[in-house]
């Protein structure tokens, strides 16, 4: 995971190339990450981790929801520049029903069924 310090410091040198603006679009890809953590907790892949994976997810989530509030269409993404993929927004969608599904069959059944014995 990259560090803000290192964010900043990729940036500092790219604005000092002249290859950076304000204008510039950070293409990321938070909800991707914020979906793994959500197994990765689900599946108690974190034990011993500081911090846990619930508090990744969080963050993540909370990134993707910042994206998206930046429209009133509740996309994630403006032009085209910021993501190239075709079905961006789809992929979102597919992701976020998927997400649901998984915490449906976590919370809704007896025992996780994640957690095959």
């Amino acid at each position: 995971m990259i560090e803000t310090t290192e964010i900043r410091a990729i940036v500092a040198a790219l604005r000092a190339s002249g290859r950076w603006s304000r204008a510039t679009p950070i293409t990321h890809f938070p909800f991707y990450f914020g979906n793994f953590d959500l197994l990765v907790t689900l599946t108690g892949q974190d034990t011993g981790i500081d911090p846990a994976a619930a508090k990744w997810e969080r963050l993540h989530n909370e990134d993707q929801l910042a994206l998206m509030s930046r429209f009133t269409d509740g996309r994630t993404y403006g032009a085209s520049s910021e993501n190239t993929y075709y079905g961006r927004e789809h992929r979102i969608g597919s992701m976020a029903g998927q997400a649901y599904l998984t915490l449906l069959l976590a919370r809704n059944t007896t025992g996780n069924r994640l957690r095959w014995r």
